[in-house]
């Protein structure tokens, strides 16, 4: 019985294009290609179809095979690459295999062709198998990252909610005096974005999200670790950061580069059981030929976050093994042998290498190199750009939140900022203001958690009325309270309570751009 496979070929000749094919085809494959010979078709292709398997010859006009494959592994697709070539020397089929590729296929041994599809297909196949437990595995060694917080962040958070309490009183008993009450009030507001800052954290380490692959400076994510770092290493060790301010930017995971630092930094505060220092630093690395063959990776600009620590140190024949999955030095009971691993999996997925130098007694230094990205974060065109007055002027927004004081307190801001501001008590209220209001709403800010109908669930109904009605959800639960809400998602901004005035007018703006 014949096997499908659908093929992406990357080929300048049409004659070997035709004999790779033909092979396949004896092989009992029943072959569905598609031929490109540039980059951008290979991108584009890959963006827009699915595929079971990448073919590329490694010669190509004004490119290599190299080259593919590092466009093929930016886009974090899971799928067979095999490389082919008349002619490669050992050494560079060596680069090509560390680099990534599955197989290399000399085309004078075409012979080799149909076992290493066939090979490469069923792993595949398992691989996609495991993803489901592999995603459960990872899950449950975020849960021992926070139990592990959980006395920390209880710390921090009793010493936050201290200051908002002592602060309100002060105010409250000072109303009189102006210069009292504002020193009072800024603290109130500094402690509030501390704990906003916490529960943002918590939240984005312990949810099962989609992974969303961003244009990331890896300074920022460092700097955003360290208040919850300082809760989990303890006060016996001393946390250093060094920081290149002129860092490349990266194309990762956001939430995943914070469990990378998390999971390393976990690893380095149990290697100092007396104290110690932990160490965050970033900097920039070219990678040339020399260098690319000892680490596999394709030469090229990488970010290269380093985790350094002053424990006891890793030996040569633990070093070998740090990486496995369930491989633990810890005491029984004190470790699921995950933290690695898990690391090292969210490296390799972003296209990037991690590697240990360490001795015993003399410490642990984690080198991740992440390839540089050239693509840049989206923003306005400073042209195109116009004030927020201007934008707003004569836009009507309909609020619609339950809580009073932060219903009360939005539709203050808005109105001092030059909307227009509609503002029902619930959603049987929202309906019938919408069926009455003469003038034109232009956007609902929603609460997606809403007593009787839930804001998704209204602005439904109100978009029947007002087909150009945009939308904005916000909620205090996680993102995924939406996710039994594809199709008006799709259609939506949305906010994490709680935000800031900046991020909401922000938000704004943007829907009013689109």
């Amino acid at each position: 019985m014949e096997k499908k496979v659908r093929i992406l070929l990357i080929e300048d000749s049409e004659d070997d294009a035709k004999l790779l094919l033909r092979e396949l085809e004896r092989g009992g494959f029943e072959v569905f290609p598609k031929r490109v010979e540039s980059l951008k078709d290979f991108s584009d292709a890959l963006d827009q179809e699915s595929w079971d398997l990448v073919i590329s010859d490694f010669f190509l006009p004004k490119l290599t095979g190299l080259d593919v494959l590092t466009v093929f592994k930016s886009k974090k697709i899971d799928i067979p690459f095999l490389l082919v070539s008349g002619s490669v020397g050992e050494e560079r089929a060596v680069q090509v295999m560390r680099a990534g590729a599955h197989d290399f296929i000399p085309k004078d041994n075409l012979s080799r062709l149909v076992p290493a599809v066939e090979r490469e297909l069923a792993e595949s196949k398992v691989r996609e198998r495991l993803r489901v437990s592999e995603a459960q595995f990872i899950q449950s060694q975020k849960m021992e990252g926070i139990g592990r917080l959980a006395g920390g962040v209880a710390h921090d958070f009793n010493n936050v909610l201290a200051v908002i309490l002592m602060n309100a009183e002060a105010a409250l008993e000072n109303l009189e005096h102006k210069e009292v009450v504002s020193r009072a009030v800024g603290q109130v507001k500094k402690s509030a974005d501390r704990a906003a800052g916490l529960t943002r954290q918590l939240l984005a380490f312990t949810r099962k999200q989609v992974l969303e692959f961003k244009v990331v400076d890896l300074n920022i994510v460092a700097r955003g670790m360290k208040e919850m770092l300082h809760s989990l290493i303890g006060a016996d060790i001393d946390l250093k950061t060094s920081f290149d301010p002129n860092l490349w930017p990266v194309k990762v995971d956001y939430g995943q580069m914070e469990q990378v630092i998390m999971n390393l930094a976990v690893n380095s505060r149990d290697a100092m059981p007396g104290g110690g220092t932990l160490s965050l630093q970033t900097e920039n690395r070219v990678v040339d030929e020399k260098l690319s063959l000892d680490l596999g990776l394709s030469p090229g600009d990488y970010a290269v976050l380093v985790v350094k620590d002053s424990g006891f140190g890793i030996t040569k024949e633990i070093q070998a093994k740090i990486f496995d999955p369930f491989f633990t030095t810890k005491a029984p009971g004190k470790g699921t042998g995950l933290g690695l691993s898990t690391v090292l999996g969210i490296v390799q997925q972003s296209g990037g290498h991690i590697t240990v130098s360490s001795a015993p007694q003399e410490g642990t230094a984690f080198h991740i190199y992440l390839p540089r990205t050239v693509e840049v974060e989206e923003s306005a065109k400073k042209e195109a750009e116009k004030s927020l007055a201007a934008q707003v002027q004569s836009r009507t927004i309909l609020i619609l939140e339950d809580e009073e004081e932060l219903r009360t307190v939005l539709g203050m801001m808005l109105k001092k900022e030059g909307y227009q501001v509609l503002m029902p008590e619930n959603s049987e209220e929202a309906i019938a203001l919408s069926q009455e209001y003469s003038g034109q709403i232009h956007i609902l800010l929603s609460d997606v958690v809403m007593p009787k109908m839930s804001g998704p669930d209204v602005a439904k109904v109100l978009m029947e009325m007002r087909p150009d009605l945009r939308l904005i959800f916000m909620s205090g639960y996680q993102d995924d309270k939406l996710d039994s809400q594809d199709g008006i998602l799709k259609l939506a901004k949305f906010l994490q309570k709680p935000f800031s005035k900046n991020q909401l007018l922000e938000k704004l703006q943007e829907i009013s751009a689109d």
